[in-house]
């Protein structure tokens, strides 16, 4: 069998695996895609009042900064999953890629493959003046957006950057943060076969604090400015 297709199986194979281990945890699964779907088709054939609402609380340079994205990114493939892009990749040609990336020997070695690619993405999120990242949900009630993760890397794109941008689309409102997290369960299970990912981070604004004299400032820890971009699609007929 092809490698590519042997990697992709064994990545499919281990999601349904994790399925099946957590699957009693969400006893109301069904019910809760079922919730899932109401919810999405509300908020896109009904929601020129989430839409507005949204709307008002609301790559030459540029890096991935998940580790698997920025795999592909540098051997220039098109990715094969939305949660384990590099999935028709083995270790040994993972290693090729970052070898000649990076022009030194780099072992097939999992562990020191993600080390060296963790420690090039954060150099490079160090440097950058600009993070960009999407949303997973736009929160209408809250004015909030909520990204989920597992490395840890999208806080930093966010957070560490003088300027956050969000780039989302219509698709991508909901009522508020309740349905929100719902979906983040549905889409964590079927995509991962876990409850949740390690990180929910749910961003409101820029960075501010009032510890000095209660004065307000939004020059606090994290970013000094966030911007939300929505690209308006045509829903297809």
């Amino acid at each position: 069998m092809d490698s590519s297709l042997s990697s992709l199986r064994s990545t499919f194979e281990n999601i349904r695996r994790t399925q099946a281990e957590n699957r009693e945890k969400l006893p109301d699964l069904e019910d809760r895609a079922m919730r899932l779907k109401e919810t999405r088709e509300y908020a896109v054939e009904q929601n020129e009042e989430l839409w507005a609402k949204a709307a008002e609380n609301l790559k030459n340079n540029s890096i991935e900064t998940d580790i698997g994205d920025r795999i592909i990114q540098i051997s220039r493939m098109p990715p094969t999953h939305p949660t384990c892009p590099a999935a028709n990749l083995d270790r040994y040609e993972i290693a090729r890629i970052i070898e000649h990336h990076l022009k030194q020997p780099v072992p097939p070695n999992p562990e020191t493959i993600t080390c060296l690619m963790r420690d090039e993405i954060r150099e490079k999120i160090r440097d950058a003046k600009i993070g960009i990242t999407g949303a997973n949900a736009v929160c209408a009630d809250e004015g909030s957006i909520v990204l989920i993760h597992n490395e840890g890397n999208i806080l930093k794109v966010a957070t560490q950057t003088e300027k956050h941008i969000i780039i989302t689309s219509r698709e991508k409102i909901y009522p508020n943060l309740d349905e929100a997290i719902n979906m983040v369960k549905v889409l964590t299970f079927y995509g991962t076969g876990h409850i949740t990912t390690s990180y929910i981070d749910v961003i409101s604004g820029p960075s501010k604090t009032a510890d000095v004299d209660t004065a307000p400032l939004e020059t606090a820890s994290g970013e000094r400015a966030t911007s939300g971009v929505l690209v308006w699609q045509k829903p297809r007929s």
